[in-house]
């Protein structure tokens, strides 16, 4: 299938199917990145204050960015899919419930609601066929739409709010945002989506199957969110204690140009190629994210399960094929990156040039930089937890896979994964912190931070892992069972960093 994923050129035809919850960020330009993912996980938790129980069944990204909330953020399977694109015939089918705010003029809404949903439709003029098979949002922003976006898995929910106290409980749902223009996007969803129409003359079918409430931009809620299965819940506020719980969900934002990208996922990643001049072939088996901020993409966005892919580009015909959750970030340019994951990884590929043959198996990367955190992350299948806040004391634990960032420029890296991590190339378990009482348990796979340059390293791990706990007064119970996170924040690597496990 391909994707016309976000054309400032209008009405492209984006075929996003998804069977696995992904986000694909593809915000490069001609890419055609290889990057195929079988596991993987990241959850940043770059909150204040929060006491925070991330408890992840299979892989999640929780991003605590806010302030004040109470959130019981609870998800079974669930997505959000924010259409805010231009051009799009959107054909966005929900079985389960979503949450359709229609705040829109001219639109000739069909809203139908299995299990509740409110679909807030903020646009004119779409001629959107929003249907809901499992939870799911989808908020079309754009005008002149006609987006094809099918669920077959849950999205994300963002709570970019203060003091809710939001009982938003989430069977299988998922946030989809197109933020493109001139897609047609074939988005299908098998569970849960919620697709708020902010755009202009849609006429929405709206079917909901389940309920779904998604997009609490409200203040003084004490939300209750409960998440099972694929979610990510952006939480971008500050003295929040989130209970937020995900099983399996992914979201993917297509904010790329130019881009020829085969992203097919096999275990959830996200790639979010934010690179120039990519012929990556980025393939998915299981959940990734997958955000095209390019332009002229060519993307076949395929997903198996929950996904939510925001299509904020232009021009794209991006082929992002998902099978499984996974964000992969290539955000390098010139990159030729032949990125294969089999248990879930993020890899974010920052860097410019770069040939990556990155393959892992089974990695996680848990990035600790938080101070008083009291926070209860708990992963049983592939997450990043990134604590960047402040008053937390998390407790991390992982069971498998965690992310890869390479942050890198210049790089010609074969990162082969079997079982290993890197005790420490610039550091083995940096405690970099302040009154920490980290607990710290590890079973397989830990952190690897590459952050050298010229290196033709080969890391092979078995069992290991590092943590860096840049925080201060982080109480931290940070356990993982199976693979953490590499960053290979090098430039001009030839690392042949072989995984199994």
């Amino acid at each position: 299938m391909l994707t016309n994923c976000s054309a400032a050129k209008g009405g492209r035809a984006a075929d996003v199917s998804h069977h696995c919850r992904r986000q694909v960020s593809l915000q490069t330009s001609g890419i055609a990145a290889d990057v195929r993912y079988r596991c993987r996980r990241q959850v940043s938790l770059q909150t204040s204050g929060i006491a925070a129980d991330v408890r992840y069944r299979c892989r999640r990204q929780v991003s605590l960015q806010t302030s004040g909330i109470a959130a019981d953020v609870r998800c079974h399977c669930r997505r959000q899919v924010s259409l805010q694109t231009s051009g799009i015939a959107a054909d966005v089918r929900y079985r389960c419930r979503r949450q359709v705010s229609l705040q829109t003029s001219g639109i000739a809404a069909d809203v139908r609601y299995r299990c509740r949903r409110q679909v807030s439709l903020q646009l004119s003029a779409i001629t959107a066929d929003v249907r809901y098979r499992c939870r799911r949002q989808v908020s079309l922003l754009t005008s002149g739409i006609a987006a094809d976006v099918r669920y077959r898995c849950r999205r994300q929910v963002s709570l970019l709010t203060s003091g809710i106290a939001a009982d938003v409980r989430y069977r299988c749902r998922r946030q989809v945002s197109l933020q493109t223009s001139g897609i047609a996007a074939d988005v299908r969803c098998h569970c849960r989506r919620q697709v708020s129409l902010q755009t202009s003359g849609i006429a929405a079918d709206v079917r909901y199957r389940c309920r779904r409430q998604v997009s609490l931009q409200t203040s003084g809620i004490a939300a209750d969110v409960r998440y099972r299965c694929r979610r990510q819940v952006s939480l971008q506020l500050s003295a929040i204690t989130a209970d937020v719980r995900y099983r399996c969900r992914r979201q993917v934002s297509l904010l790329t140009s130019g881009i020829a990208a085969d992203v097919r996922y096999r275990c959830r990643r996200q790639v979010s190629l934010l690179t120039s001049g990519i012929a990556a072939d980025v393939r998915y088996r299981c959940r990734r994210q997958v955000s095209l901020q390019t332009s002229a993409i060519t993307a076949d966005v395929r997903y198996r399960c929950r996904r939510q892919v925001s299509l904020q580009t232009s021009g794209i015909a991006a082929d992002v094929r998902y099978r499984c959750r996974r964000q992969v970030s290539l955000q390098t340019s010139g990159i030729a990156a032949d990125v294969r994951y089999r248990c879930r990884r993020q890899v974010s590929l920052l860097t410019s040039g770069i040939a990556a043959d990155v393959r892992y198996r089974c990695r996680r990367q848990v990035s600790l930089q938080t101070s008083g955190i009291a926070a209860d992350v708990r992963y049983r299948c592939r997450r990043q937890v990134s604590l960047l806040t402040s008053g937390i004391a998390a407790d991390v634990r992982y069971r498998c896979r965690r992310q890869v960032s390479l942050q890198t420029s210049g790089i010609a890296a074969d990162v082969r994964y079997r079982c290993r991590r890197q005790p420490s190339l610039q550091t083995s378990v940096s405690l970099q912190t302040s009154g920490i009482a980290a607990d710290v348990r590890y079973r397989c796979r830990r952190q690897v931070s590459l952050q050298t340059s010229g290196i033709a390293a080969d890391v092979r791990y078995r069992c290991r892992r590092q943590v860096s706990l840049q925080t201060s007064g982080i109480a931290a119970d940070v356990r993982y069972r199976c693979r953490r996170q590499v960053s290979l924040q090098t430039s001009g690597i030839a690392a042949d960093v072989r995984y199994r496990c």
